[in-house]
């Protein structure tokens, strides 16, 4: 057979709009953002600690998006040792389409078929953790999925055992993300997402939208959130997508939000935004288009949030801002930097004393070596009536990464910014 190539009402008094819950019926997600260290004990613990623990834990992993999947799988196993599981508990499951160089005498190209192989499924109904490694969506999908729609044995007994217990957790970070919803992101340029609207996501052969597993219902996923600047593209995606979801949830690099009916927590290094464009419209300027009404939260270590209700837990530790630390932002004009949308809507809008915080970003077409017209977008995150804010203290553990390097911030200050409203208008540029 053949593989598919597919691509709260109150929170101490103040009222955040409902969203629909998750409807996940019994077991636990644990969507991780990628750039998973090992050194992250928060998010190994809070996968652990779901299946009832380390000694309870039998795990399977999953290396299909991975072209080394063996030497990928085999790391995250080695990850998981070393937080109290023994290699008796885990299994790397032969699921894959690229042979890994490093392994000369597998050529794990033939397990292309793995996941149809009913000795394989059998084996999954005995196990109550399976990690989905990074890597390419698409081979997740190729491998689990026919082209007819037919799900894999495999995966049946998967959705099989998270919706008949409570202690099985499906996982997955960076591809292994982006697969937990149906559709499911694959790719787009930011601006472009924006400018080029619904046209440019049904134009796209590769990259935009693609059909997903959707372990998680009703919410787009997306990963890399805060360090690839990827905001645009996810709120475009909850705006255009045939299964009618308005409600995005991106997480950031070695961070995961973790979904256990409802109820959505976030653990790990820095966080993750939930956008909601069940209120936002389009708005056209000219050629373009514009999005206007978006509304976000961003969470992070420590923060719940329910799914049904719209009810917000901030962290211990973290208290409502009434007195703002920073004055006006500039105009930021590096949109799509790391940390740069993290950065604006923290310091740059709930903990300062203006109302809102703006940015463009633009690009141009270069023909013999001359810039020629192009496009760009300005954003604007403003306060609502129902805007707030709240911070904690600087994080002595940051960052959870080898070294005590993180790749792109020195410091860490945790905030929770809730109701932030979100409008995105494109303009054309022209080279004098």
């Amino acid at each position: 057979m053949r593989r598919r190539n597919a691509l709260i009402p109150l929170l101490l008094g103040i009222a955040l709009y409902l969203l629909p819950g998750t409807a996940l019926e019994a077991g636990t997600l644990v969507v991780i953002g990628g750039r998973q260290e090992t050194q992250n004990e928060k998010v190994y613990k809070a996968m652990l600690d779901a299946v009832g623990g380390a000694e309870k834990a039998r795990i399977a992993i999953i290396p299909a998006a991975s072209a080394t999947p063996t030497e990928s799988g085999n790391l995250y196993i080695s990850d998981f040792l070393l937080y109290g599981v023994t290699a008796e508990q885990c299994r790397l499951y032969p699921v894959a389409v690229v042979d890994d160089d490093g392994t000369d005498d597998i050529d794990e190209s033939t397990w292309r078929d793995g996941a149809w192989d009913e000795a394989l499924a059998e084996d999954a109904r005995e196990r109550n953790l399976f990690f989905f490694t990074g890597g390419d969506q698409a081979r997740i999908m190729t491998c689990l999925v026919a082209d007819d729609g037919t799900e894999s044995p495999l995966l049946r007994n998967i959705r099989s055992a998270l919706a008949a217990s409570d202690d099985v957790v499906v996982a997955g970070t960076s591809a292994g993300a982006a697969i937990m919803s149906d559709p499911m992101l694959t790719g787009g340029d930011p601006i472009l997402w924006i400018s080029k609207g619904p046209d440019y996501l049904a134009s796209q052969d590769e990259g935009g939208l693609a059909q997903g597993l959707g372990f998680m219902e009703e919410t787009i996923s997306d990963q890399h959130l805060l360090a690839r600047g990827r905001l645009a593209r996810l709120i475009v995606a909850c705006l255009e997508n045939e299964a009618g979801h308005d409600r995005g949830i991106g997480v950031d690099e070695n961070t995961a939000f973790i979904v256990k009916g409802d109820d959505l927590s976030v653990v790990g290094e820095t966080g993750a935004f939930i956008v909601d464009t069940s209120r936002a419209r389009w708005k056209r300027e000219g050629d373009y288009m514009g999005v206007v009404g978006v509304r976000v939260h961003y969470l992070d270590d420590g923060d719940g949030f329910d799914l049904a209700t719209g009810e917000a837990r901030p962290a211990p530790g973290k208290s409502l801002i009434k007195e703002p630390a920073y004055g006006e932002r500039p105009l930021e004009t590096d949109l799509f930097s790391a940390y740069t949308f993290l950065d604006m809507v923290t310091k740059g809008l709930v903990d300062s004393s203006a109302d809102s915080c703006k940015g463009i970003s633009f690009s141009v077409a270069i023909e013999e070596g001359r810039p020629q017209a192009g496009s760009g977008i300005r954003w604007t995150f403003r306060k609502g009536t129902d805007t707030v804010g709240y911070k904690g203290t600087e994080r002595s553990d940051f960052p959870l990464s080898p070294g005590g390097e993180h790749p792109h911030l020195d410091s860490y200050c945790p905030y929770t910014a809730l109701n932030v409203i979100v409008d995105i208008v494109p303009f054309a540029v022209s080279v004098q």
